[in-house]
């Protein structure tokens, strides 16, 4: 590898200040969460836990969720980046809901961060899941997904607030 190539690969390899918003998340949460599973069926809720860790020298953070549902136990894990060669904010989730690993895209405008995730659904069909995460203060933070409905517009299936 040339000095070149390797002053390139240095200058991405360090974090930015995109990498900023994604601190703001670590830490330890509450969780409260209502979700609808279609977009004229009453919300359900349930309560948890994210504890977020920031790894790898403050490139990538590492969320973990613990909680229940009415279906039983639920957990979940994300990792969420910016990848500075393409300067795009990506993320995968994982949950013990599925064994599909969902990989996000998307960029953040100030305490705003919309991400967007293409997918299979499990009948086979195409789906996309748009999810926003809005930094309301330094104690609370708000998800937000948008899925696909039956007739293929987008509703609001799931809110989580988190606070310290």
């Amino acid at each position: 590898m040339n000095d070149e190539m390797m002053q390139a690969w240095m200058k991405v390899a360090a974090p930015a200040e995109e990498h900023e918003f994604l601190k703001r998340l670590a830490g330890d949460w509450k969780a409260s969460t209502t979700f609808w599973m279609a977009p004229d069926a009453p919300p359900a809720t349930s309560d948890g836990t994210m504890k977020g860790v920031m790894l790898l020298g403050d490139r990538f953070l590492q969320s973990t969720y613990e909680g229940d549902t009415p279906w039983g136990p639920f957990s979940g894990m994300a990792i969420d980046g910016y990848d500075r060669i393409r300067n795009v904010h990506v993320g995968i989730w994982m949950d013990s809901m599925g064994t599909v690993m969902m990989n996000f895209e998307g960029s953040a405008e100030g305490d705003v961060r919309t991400m967007t995730c293409n997918f299979t659904s499990p009948t086979g069909e195409p789906a996309t899941m748009r999810g926003i995460t809005t930094i309301v203060s330094d104690n609370e933070y708000r998800y937000e997904s948008y899925a696909s409905g039956p007739d293929g517009s987008e509703f609001k299936n799931m809110e989580i607030v988190y606070t310290r």
